[in-house]
């Protein structure tokens, strides 16, 4: 009897929040900037991009460039211009 709440589905969080423990900055160039998911993430490609995210206790750096795609979520905070990066926003992004 106790795995019907289970399988009816009321312990899945049909809402699930980003942390905000944590942070990722991102910085360089960019094209191609459009939103995705009705504005809930903003979407480009990047030419050059370092990214670093620092979560509890682990950290996540790299470079995408090329024209690789990167989504971030819309509560970005920082210079966000149609060629240009610069700035952070909570959690860590899954790369």
């Amino acid at each position: 009897m106790t795995m019907i709440p289970v399988a009816a589905g009321m312990t899945i969080q049909n809402d699930p929040q980003p942390s905000k423990i944590g942070w990722t900055t991102l910085q360089g160039f960019i094209f191609g900037l459009k939103e995705i998911n009705g504005g809930a993430l903003i979407g480009f490609r990047c030419l050059f991009v370092h990214y670093v995210g620092q979560g509890l206790g682990q950290r996540v750096t790299g470079i995408r460039h090329g024209g690789q795609m990167m989504a971030i979520p819309n509560t970005f905070r920082g210079i966000l211009l149609p060629h240009i990066i610069m700035g952070w926003c909570f959690g860590v992004l899954e790369f």
